[in-house]
């Protein structure tokens, strides 16, 4: 009976308006998921009591960036660079309507426990499909970067018990969710589960159970490398080592270019490295402040490598908009100084989430701050907020905790949301 009870409580406490965001994001294109929560936020904030002028630390920033963007990419601008100019607009506005909408969840009374259940909800009805998917034989895109969020939080095994699951499901629920991460192999996603568990976990009173989580991990890591090497075949085997070899290399700028086999191993390093080539050759305004929205990154003779690197008439392009190292990307944009303050931004955060959580107590101060560490480093591998395809899950937790952690828990209404 108490097992059937904490599953009920887990599904009954839920807001299935984020449930539904969640799974429809898969089936849409990233403009009109974009649109959808744009049409969300308008709903709530008109709905709302009061409009949200601070909403979190440093929001400002990212709202300065986007004029900022579009003033210094006006000196530049020409027709042919208007879709590239807008498509900027577009990426650096994504985050703070992400942003927005999670302040918005927290603020309109939704409780910790219901937002997390939707998450994690969401994500599993993602994680069904993707296993039917694989048993039918049909095609499947990688999931992995959907469930970094509700898989740290799973692992975390922080919940009330009354308000959620119990722990044999949510030890079921993380099972399902291993297998896309296990397919996928995305060494990004399971350094961001990774980050946010320990960073949440790691209180001072579990210091002590650093050499029982020592020991586990060796255990686990030894019964992996049994199945890794007598089950999985040889060429994903392969697969999987290379990856593991590449993942430093590849992301490194400081290498011989001059070798098309190192640019094709080590693309994104690549990209950074012509970025800073360029980024010389701009004046003392322009590296300080950048070159604005619509600046792009030549990458020269290996062009050739990106099949489907075509400008606005379809002729074949030697630039590219977007590079995986979003701190390369704002470096264009926005000069050194807003990479020194998309920096503050982060650790702004971090650092007062950390000094708020001494106060509540309550742990969502150390979750803030681990999902703002993981987008840190998100950011340096690929690209963080600023593109199309943002991490819902992962910004909009910064936002709803953002928002929570604040005001302080006392002013945040925890009340019941009839869906």
């Amino acid at each position: 009976m108490g097992y059937t009870i904490k599953i009920g409580n887990g599904i009954r406490n839920v807001y299935w308006p984020i449930v539904g965001i969640i799974v429809i994001q898969r089936y849409i294109t990233p403009e009109v998921f974009f649109l959808l929560n744009v049409m969300v936020l308008a709903y709530i904030v008109a709905n709302a009591r009061s409009v949200a002028v601070n909403p979190m630390w440093g929001y400002w920033i990212l709202v300065l960036f986007v004029v900022w963007g579009m003033l210094a990419g006006i000196q530049s601008l020409n027709v042919d660079h208007l879709r590239d100019y807008f498509r900027d607009i577009y990426y650096y506005v994504n985050p703070l309507v992400f942003l927005a909408n999670g302040v918005y969840f927290a603020k309109m009374g939704i409780s910790k426990s219901k937002y997390i259940n939707s998450l994690i909800i969401g994500n599993l009805i993602h994680v069904l499909i993707f296993d039917f998917q694989i048993v039918m034989g049909w095609d499947y895109g990688g999931i992995s970067g959907y469930l970094m969020v509700p898989m740290a939080l799973l692992l975390l095994n922080d919940f009330d018990e009354k308000n959620s699951f119990g722990k044999k499901v949510r030890a079921c629920i993380i099972l399902l969710y291993i297998v896309p991460f296990a397919i996928a192999f995305s060494r990004t996603s399971i350094i961001v589960v990774l980050v946010i568990y320990l960073f949440c976990a790691l209180k001072k009173e579990s210091i002590r159970k650093i050499p029982k989580i020592f020991a586990g991990g060796c255990v686990l890591l030894v019964v992996l490398a049994a199945i890794f090497n007598n089950v999985l075949d040889e060429e994903l085997r392969d697969r999987y080592v290379g990856k593991i070899e590449n993942s430093f290399n590849e992301i490194s700028f400081e290498q011989n270019w001059d070798d098309p086999n190192v640019v094709t191993k080590n693309w994104r390093g690549y990209e950074v490295h012509c970025a800073i080539e360029e980024f010389k050759q701009g004046n003392p305004f322009q590296q300080v402040f950048g070159f604005g929205f619509s600046k792009k990154v030549d990458v020269g003779v290996y062009s050739y490598m990106l099949l489907e690197l075509l400008d606005e008439n379809g002729r074949h392009s030697t630039t590219i908009a977007v590079m995986h190292n979003g701190y390369a990307n704002v470096l264009m944009k926005l000069g050194v100084l807003g990479v020194v303050m998309l920096l503050f931004f982060y650790i702004n955060i971090i650092v007062k989430a950390m000094k708020k959580e001494k106060v509540l107590q309550n742990g969502e101060g150390r979750i803030l701050a681990g999902c703002v560490l993981a987008l840190l480093f998100m950011t340096y591998i690929l690209n963080g907020m600023f593109k199309d395809v943002c991490y819902y899950s992962l910004v909009t937790t910064i936002g709803f905790f953002g928002y929570r952690v604040k005001v302080g828990q006392r002013k945040v209404q925890e009340k019941s949301l009839e869906c």
